[in-house]
């Protein structure tokens, strides 16, 4: 818009009271008597409204968005003509000056944070995500300056811009402070840009004031074409009446164009359209367990299932969007809908329960663990909110014991992270469900319901991975990878690029094969089970192990373990909110303890600890300013001390540390003090045939180990598996 560039249009349509009205994102107070309803636009709305929204202006709620704009010349790399810096709650230093699709590096955070500290006294001892976005600014910029203060200068008409902008940059409440750190540099750029000292700043910052000022002045060149469409009502006479809105159907039409939205966006867009007050209700009870859409994609299916819809042959599926345009009309469905989410509070009930459930300390999941699994196992959510409901008001608390209650949940990750055939297993669940007694129904997270799962379909294939414990797991480990003769004598797993093998062997150890034959062959074997083809046990105990080895990977289980130091380092943590669904908005990386830069882009490293180096046997989740900026910090010394941002999350021990990392003391712990040579790393230790390197397996792998038995023993999988 500063250049010129057209931004494409909106569409409006007169506003009709019936539809209902909703705030925009940076909406601030109320809004007066609205003209129009936008259906399509918005996005270009939200981010022109960003430039104007000013947090210094003495708003009362702390926003959660800043844009600056830095009035140096943008890297070569990018063709923009200035670089707008957005600022955020999950990234108040802003992102890369050369990519802003990139987070800054940990240890630039970490000035960055400190930096924000030394000018601001009062930041001292805050997370990044306490600090108010009106005392920081973008790290990497080179002369930065807020674009609602811009925006403002430029619209006092008659007035010097120039000391407008510069008064209100020296209103700043860091301004004075920042002036005596010799470490700042980008407050001596902006002052040389208003004072004029610097010719090329002071000519940039001219072409940026000229450029806004006819994008935002009314006696400027600069427009947004907006179509108007003529008044549309739902009683014109027209096939639609009472219906389907005409009005929702263009939106429908727009938004399944261009940059879509996703298909349960559009339900929650049709259900307000159909109940202008479904937001204030929605808002209040999903309880950051999952986003409004999804709640209302959830509470449809529940709905469904309750008032006797399309309950054959499993659990309701999501709805279409021309099917829910459908059903939200029929009067049974709308007011089973609305009593669901208001009047007999059963819908706050049924998700408050749910997130109680996953999350009870101290064996339950963090958010973003009960979250995920609303995010991405919907199915296992609905089948856990079915149960709720149809429980009717008993409490869980009540009706089950505390090993229950670590089964139920237990059962739900099982589920979510170990079904090989989703869509089968929640289907036979929801059904054994949906028959199941009233007086059975507390008791119905059980062995004998997991168990059967495990049988396999027609075609032979697996609807449950059968999950080991970890004895198996540990003992096929010292086996095959980490016993004692791991020997740099016969150099065979030191040299062998092909050793993964060595994870799924034929045949599998007779230890882990016995396993397969006791627990698994009576449910994949069943005599009334006609398969299609005739079943090799043996073959079929080797898939299981493999699929089932990838799985106990996946980082939901590092997670799990760590949930003490997730639910310490950030409580304000919210994954259900839409901008933090994207990854990169986490507040925490993935932190090698055995350092990367030991193994990466160097040479003769064996292949086993390639591989293992980037398992979560290795891997912690840590704050990511707290993270090590030396890459070559070895385990011994980075868990023997304790850095000042790692205090500003409350550890204030090595082995509280330790503790919040997943590394256990004794002989773990031994193992990881001994992966590295003591003294400065020379970079060759892992090359050649050291103690270190049978020291580094050894740890990642006792700690996968434990790391997997952590979940298995807390949810008591024991008591699920059949024995």
């Amino acid at each position: 818009m500063v250049r010129g560039f057209p931004v494409g249009s909106c569409i409006l349509t007169p506003f009709d009271f019936s539809r209902g009205q909703q705030k925009f994102k940076f909406q601030v107070g109320n809004a007066s008597q609205p003209n129009f309803h936008l259906l399509d636009g918005q996005q270009r709305a939200t981010a022109i409204a960003l430039g104007f929204l000013n947090p210094w202006a003495g708003m009362c709620e702390p926003v959660p968005t800043v844009l600056w704009v830095d009035l140096a010349s943008p890297p070569k790399n990018l063709d923009s003509l200035f670089s707008f810096r957005v600022l955020t709650r999950s990234h108040p230093w802003g992102y890369q000056r050369n990519d802003p699709t990139r987070r800054i590096g940990s240890s630039e955070m970490r000035k960055a944070l400190g930096a924000y500290q030394r000018v601001s006294p009062l930041l001292s001892g805050m997370r990044p995500a306490q600090l108010p976005l009106t005392h920081v600014w973008p790290w990497d910029a080179i002369a930065p300056i807020p674009v609602a203060m811009l925006i403002e200068a430029v619209r006092m008409d008659g007035r010097d811009i120039f000391s407008e902008l510069k008064n209100a940059i020296e209103k700043l409440p860091f301004w004075q402070l920042i002036q005596g750190d010799e470490d700042i540099t980008w407050p001596k750029h902006v002052r040389a840009a208003l004072n004029g000292s610097d010719p090329l700043l002071r000519q940039r910052l001219e072409l940026l004031c000229k450029g806004i000022s006819e994008a935002v002045l009314e006696s400027g060149g600069y427009g947004i074409p907006a179509l108007v469409l003529p008044q549309t009502s739902r009683d014109n006479g027209s096939s639609y009446t009472a219906e389907i809105d005409p009005v929702e159907t263009l939106f429908i039409r727009i938004n399944t164009a261009g940059t879509k939205l996703e298909g349960e966006e559009l339900l929650y867009s049709i259900l307000k359209s159909a109940w202008p007050e479904a937001p204030q209700w929605i808002e209040k009870i999903h309880y950051q367990l999952m986003t409004p859409p999804r709640l209302v994609l959830l509470a449809t299916r529940l709905v469904q299932a309750s008032i006797g819809r399309e309950q054959q042959g499993g659990m309701p599926p999501s709805p279409t969007v021309n099917g829910f345009r459908r059903i939200i009309h029929e009067e049974k469905f709308r007011d089973s809908m609305k009593d669901f989410l208001t009047k007999s509070e059963r819908g706050a009930s049924v998700i408050h329960t749910a997130k109680k459930l996953l999350e009870e300390k101290p064996h339950g999941l963090p958010p973003v663990l009960s979250a995920g699994i609303a995010r991405d196992n919907p199915d296992v959510m609905l089948l856990l909110l079915r149960w709720i409901d149809l429980m009717n008001f008993r409490d869980p608390f009540v009706c089950l014991d505390l090993a229950e209650r670590q089964r139920l949940v237990g059962m739900i990750t099982a589920i979510s992270w170990f079904a090989a055939d989703s869509r089968q297993t929640t289907n036979i669940l929801w059904n054994r469900l949906e028959d199941c007694p009233i007086d059975e129904l507390p008791l119905f997270f059980s062995r004998d319901t997991f168990s059967s799962l495990l049988e396999l379909d027609p075609s032979g294939q697996f609807r449950m991975l059968p999950i080991y414990p970890p004895d198996v797991l540990k003992e096929f480990i010292l086996k095959q990878v980490s016993g004692p003769d791991l020997d740099e004598s016969t150099g065979q797993l030191w040299t062998a690029w092909n050793w993964w093998e060595r994870m799924v062997p034929t045949p599998l150890p007779t230890e882990t094969a016995t396993w397969y034959e006791a627990v698994c062959y009576p449910h994949w074997n069943r005599p009334e089970v006609r398969l299609e083809q005739p079943l090799d046990l043996a073959v079929k105990s080797q898939e299981a192990w493999r699929i089932s080895l990838d799985r106990s990977l996946q980082r939901y289980f590092l997670l799990y373990a760590q949930r003490a130091m997730i639910l310490k380092c950030f409580p304000d943590y919210d994954p259900s909110l839409p901008d933090q669904l994207e990854d990169t908005n986490r507040p925490w990386d993935y932190d090698h303890i055995h350092p990367n830069n030991y193994v990466a882009g160097r040479w003769h490293i064996p292949q086993i600890i390639k591989d293992w180096h980037n398992t979560i046997g290795n891997l912690r989740a840590w704050p990511f300013e707290a993270n090590r900026a030396d890459h070559d910090t070895s385990p011994l010394i980075k868990f023997t001390n304790v850095n000042d941002q790692e205090t500003n999350y409350g550890l204030s021990s090595p082995e509280e540390k330790r503790r919040m990392s997943f590394v256990a003391e004794g002989q773990e712990w031994k193992f990881w003090q001994e992966s590295t040579p003591r003294g400065n790393y020379d970079g060759k230790c892992l090359a050649v045939a050291t103690p270190s390197r049978q020291s580094l397996i050894r740890a990642i792998t006792s700690r996968f180990v434990m790391i997997y038995s952590e979940w298995y023993f807390a949810l008591r999988i024991n008591e699920l598996m059949p024995n």
